[in-house]
C-alpha cells in the first residue's frame, strides 16, 4: 500500500513538473515565452491562426487577477513594434525580443547553453542603460514553442545584442 502511495505521489509531481511555467496567454493564444519571475508571470503569446487579418503577438507582465503590463501588436505593426534578435551556435542560442514603450525599452530574452548556465528573463532599459530586470525563476522553460521561433511568423530577425549574459 504505501509503495502505491508513494508511486502516485512521484506522479503527481513528474505532472506538475511537465505542465510547465504559469502563463498569462489566453485559450486562444499560442505561448512562445512564460516564466514565473517573483511572484509575477512574464508571458509572450502568440493568437492562434496568426495572420496578416488575424490575431496579435502580445506581451503580458503581472498575474492573473492584475496584469501591470500589457503590450500588443497585429501584423501589419509587427517589425514597427516589435524586433526580434538571434544568434545560434554549436553549444547554444540566444533569442531576443525587444520592444519600447514611452521612454522605456523592454527585451525579454532566452539563452541556451550546453557549458553554462541558461538564463531568461526581461531586462528594462532608459535611455540605453539597465533599469530593472526580472529574472526568470527557472531559467529553461518548457514549452512548445520559443522565442527563437518567432521569425516564422513574419518578424524581421536580425542580430542577438547578448544583453541577456549580463543578468548572470
Amino acid at each position: 500500500m504505501q509503495t502505491k502511495i508513494v508511486a502516485c505521489a512521484f506522479l503527481v509531481m513528474m505532472n506538475q513538473s511537465i505542465a510547465g511555467e504559469p502563463d498569462l496567454c489566453t485559450d486562444l493564444e499560442e505561448v512562445y515565452f512564460s516564466c514565473a519571475s517573483d511572484n509575477k508571470v512574464i508571458s509572450l503569446c502568440l493568437t492562434k491562426g496568426f495572420s496578416p487579418t488575424v490575431g496579435e503577438l502580445t506581451y503580458r507582465y503581472g498575474d492573473k487577477d492584475h496584469l501591470e503590463l500589457v503590450f500588443a501588436s497585429n501584423y501589419a505593426d509587427l517589425n514597427a513594434n516589435y524586433q526580434l534578435g538571434v544568434l545560434s551556435y554549436a553549444k547554444g542560442s540566444t533569442s531576443e525580443l525587444s520592444f519600447t514603450r514611452g521612454d522605456l525599452t523592454y527585451t525579454v530574452h532566452q539563452d541556451l547553453h550546453v557549458f553554462r548556465p541558461n538564463s531568461s528573463g526581461v531586462f528594462v532599459e532608459q535611455q540605453g542603460k539597465h533599469v530593472e530586470y526580472k529574472k526568470c525563476d527557472h531559467p529553461h522553460q518548457e514549452q512548445r514553442l520559443g522565442l527563437f521561433d518567432l521569425k516564422e511568423i513574419g518578424l524581421v530577425t536580425g542580430e542577438a545584442r547578448g544583453i541577456g549574459t549580463l543578468g548572470d
